[in-house]
């Protein structure tokens, strides 16, 4: 669920918050994202991000 909006064409882990819900042994699991691996994953796909002005 993505609860905040962004007023924003450059992402960045301060403006982002991710997390996600799995099942591990039949438990629910839950994991927020930190800075750092959101940062990651902005890198790896940057070439896909593209501000909504260019396309």
């Amino acid at each position: 669920v993505l609860s905040k909006t962004i007023d924003t064409a450059k992402l960045s882990s301060k403006k982002l918050e991710f997390a996600t819900i799995t099942l591990k042994a039949g438990k629910p699991f839950i994991h927020v994202y930190t800075s750092t691996e959101i940062d990651e994953v902005l890198k790896k796909y940057e070439s896909v991000i593209k501000p909504a002005d260019s396309q």
